[in-house]
């Protein structure tokens, strides 16, 4: 019985480690803290070293510069900001405002 409870348990933490979804704050460096001119900041920053004509040479250059985009579009925005801050990137898809660079018609 304690095995089942144990199992349960585990399994309802790796669901919910696995929907978490990206850290959009640790994409930008930042702490959740950060003010709008500090994610702008980091962003400009990172769009310079991440940009995949600046890393032809890294298969995931492209993945690494969405994934930067997407951090910037939800956290440069008020509302986007305040539903991942409290629902993550699960949160922004299910209000209708998560990452754009998906085909919705896929």
């Amino acid at each position: 019985m304690k095995f089942i409870y144990i199992f349960a348990l585990l399994l309802v933490f790796l669901a919910t480690f696995i929907s978490a979804g990206r850290d959009f704050y640790k994409i930008l460096n930042l702490p959740k803290s950060a003010t709008l001119n500090q994610i702008k900041k980091a962003y400009r920053k990172l769009a310079k070293e991440l940009h995949p004509d600046k890393n032809k040479d890294d298969p995931q250059a492209q993945e690494r510069f969405q994934d930067l985009g997407a951090a910037y579009e939800t956290l440069s925005d008020a509302d986007k900001r305040k539903i991942y801050d409290k629902s993550g990137e699960e949160g922004l898809k299910q209000q209708g405002g998560g990452d754009s660079s998906h085909d919705p018609f896929s």
